[in-house]
């Protein structure tokens, strides 16, 4: 009966330690796969982030405002021109537009009423 029991002990124990093993290494591999998911998300996320950061700046770049027609005007020094005040009658400025540049002479100053 001693030897049985042993025995029985032995082969149990040896069961019960291989499925620990199985257990411990499937819990190993799952841990790996989250970490690999959580590194992909952040991934991810970054690549979103950046994607919008992109987006946004593109829309803020002088081509894509040349795009829905505006100019860029600046005077014989290079400076640009942002009120109607800067320039003078009789000067000349350059507009920088989509597919090239327009050198124009100034002939005219009306500056905007609060009406």
């Amino acid at each position: 009966m001693i030897i049985w029991a042993l025995r029985f002990y032995s082969v149990t124990s040896l069961w019960v330690g291989n499925s620990l093993t199985r257990v411990d290494i499937e819990l190993q591999k799952k841990a790996k796969r989250l970490q690999l998911d959580s590194f992909e998300l952040r991934i991810n996320q970054a690549r979103l982030r950046l994607t919008d950061k992109q987006k946004r700046l593109n829309s803020m770049s002088p081509e894509r405002l040349f795009e829905r027609g505006y100019a860029i005007l600046r005077n014989a020094e290079g400076e640009i021109v942002r009120s109607v005040t800067t320039p003078s009658i009789g000067e000349r400025i350059t507009a920088e537009m989509l597919d090239g540049k327009l050198t124009t002479e100034i002939t005219s100053i009306e500056e905007k009423t609060d009406e």
